[in-house]
């Protein structure tokens, strides 16, 4: 029986009649559209970016898609959608809108989707083609792959056949280039593909336009009648005004202008009720500066993060080196550290009145360390905490909340991957500091363990089960890596309103006495004892 491999949810497939399209490259790229899906996350308090592929504006304002485009991983329709409008081959497409889910169909696998606020340079709808390829024909994909880059890709293939009202094609990709459209070269669009077959060779099987009309003419298919989160729209429309912004403007640091810099607002992360935020710059070489602000109990906190982050750093062997620079009346604690192709740095900002930090972290790949280094750490030299920022609260945070006088801790977010808390002990009992990250929601406790454990057996570590006090709601097993460093693992579930969050606590230790402790404090931090 053939393998069916569903196409991986990162991208669409478009396609064309004839080699000759170059003459409609300019109508067919305007007509696709890039959309994003967003899940809320009750624990950063805004929506996070889960997954993102290809449309085709085939009506006034409307978009299709596949169906397992805009699904959850649990194949349901959860998510909230963005537009994303293609300017040109040049450039990445411009997001500036939510779209509403109008109506589905899985068993087509098509999805239909309306622009809630379109722009004012909409382009014209494509024009549908009518009739059947014939075997042999070529036929051109436009659209945007997960390993195409941030801007449109286009590429050539070949129809191999038709079966079971799909075109097949012979395309030797892999599941990360899935989901494209058909256009001739005319500009008409003529399908869209739905899974590939992995065997001797690789076939694409494609929707073609027949059954993709009778979905548009409401024929076939589920009307959506899930409630439009408004929430979503309010919340896009704000991160389309920091886009637009010439520099980083909120109550806890001043920076200078980037843009003069060629550097472009890549990701905005914000916990204003605690003063945490993350914000990405990205420049034309893919140079980055990463700017994370932190929050601390004390100083001493921070210097321990700072000897856990050289400690990390060695392990993964990239050479770190440690120094003290003083710009002004601030003071950095700057780690240099490279492999064989780039070069980073880390700035932390080593002493604060409000218990607040920041740190940096600049990536440049050494063939562009003179145009990019200079510039990228003067902007970091020069964004300083604003002395009128409010006190944050350390943990006043839903998931944590902590009591302990004897631990002290930090508080950062990182990208989109949520909370990370470090805990290092004033009593000296662990020979590392405790981690505590906020994961995303797995189905159960027993799967979110054995996605633990099969990560630690792919890395050749030494496993072994323990026994907890509250089995049903966590588990415990210790590690032991290749240099006989042994480590103990608690994964738990914690309420957050009416969510379940699983939360992953690991500690290295000095010997086995000292686990148990770390264990009670896992339970305590879940909310067990």
């Amino acid at each position: 029986m053939k393998k069916i491999v569903m196409v991986s949810l990162l991208v669409w497939t478009m396609f064309s009649l004839y080699a000759k399209v170059h003459a409609a490259d300019t109508t067919m790229m305007n007509a696709v559209f890039k959309i994003q899906g967003y899940a809320y996350d009750n624990i950063s308090d805004m929506y996070v970016l889960k997954q993102y592929g290809s449309a085709v504006l085939v009506a006034d304002n409307m978009l299709l898609t596949n169906a397992h485009v805009v699904t959850d991983n649990n194949d349901a329709f959860t998510l909230q959608y963005e537009a994303c409008q293609t300017i040109s081959d040049q450039e990445p497409p411009k997001c500036f809108s939510t779209l509403q889910l109008m109506k589905y169909d899985k068993n087509s696998d098509l999805a239909l989707l309306q622009i809630v606020n379109p722009s004012s340079n909409m382009p014209d709808p494509v024009t549908i083609w009518s009739g059947r390829l014939d075997v042999g024909s070529n036929i051109s994909i436009i659209g945007y792959p997960a390993n195409g880059g941030q801007t449109i890709t286009t590429t050539q293939w070949t129809i191999a056949w038709f079966e079971n009202n799909y075109y097949k094609t012979d395309a030797n990709v892999d599941e990360g280039n899935s989901w494209w459209w058909s256009f001739d070269s005319a500009g008409e669009f003529i399908g869209i593909p739905t899974f590939v077959v992995n065997g001797q060779t690789t076939l694409w099987y494609i929707i073609p336009t027949d059954t993709i009309k009778s979905f548009l003419a409401w024929s076939i298919g589920t009307t959506y009648k899930v409630k439009y989160a408004t929430a979503f729209d309010k919340w896009l429309k704000s991160t389309y005004v920091q886009q637009e912004k010439t520099s980083v403007d909120n109550p806890l640091f001043t920076t200078p202008d980037y843009s003069v810099l060629g550097l472009n607002l890549d990701l905005i992360v914000e916990k204003k009720a605690n003063n945490l935020y993350n914000y990405s710059f990205r420049n034309a070489n893919d140079s980055i500066v990463d700017m994370i602000s932190l929050i601390a109990t004390d100083n001493v906190a921070v210097t321990r993060y700072i000897s856990s982050v050289m400690k990390q750093l060695k392990e993964s062997q990239l050479n770190p080196t440690k120094s003290t620079k003083k710009i002004g009346n601030t003071s950095w604690t700057v780690i240099m550290f490279w492999d064989a192709d780039w070069i980073g740095y880390d700035y932390i900002q080593t002493s604060s009145n409000n218990k607040t930090y920041l740190e940096f972290t600049v990536l440049v790949d050494k063939e562009d360390i003179k145009s990019d280094l200079a510039d990228l750490l003067a902007f970091v030299e020069d964004t300083t905490i604003k002395k009128s920022s409010i006190k944050p609260q350390p943990f006043n945070i839903p998931i944590i909340k902590l009591s302990s006088k004897r631990d002290i801790s930090i508080v950062k977010w990182i990208r989109n991957e949520g909370l990370t808390i470090n805990i290092f002990p004033v009593n000296g009992k662990y020979a590392a500091d405790v981690h505590i990250d906020i994961w995303e929601k797995w189905d159960t406790l027993r799967s979110f363990t054995k996605q633990f454990l099969e990560y630690y057996d792919g890395l050749w570590y030494t496993t072994k089960s323990e026994t907890s006090k509250y089995p049903t709601k966590a588990s415990v097993f210790s590690v032991i890596d290749e240099n006989d460093t042994m480590s103990v693992n608690i994964l738990g579930l914690k309420k957050n309103w009416s969510n379940t969050v699983f939360i992953h606590v690991s500690a290295q230790l000095t010997s086995e006495s000292t686990k148990q402790e770390v264990v009670t404090l896992a339970y305590k931090i879940f909310g067990l004892e």
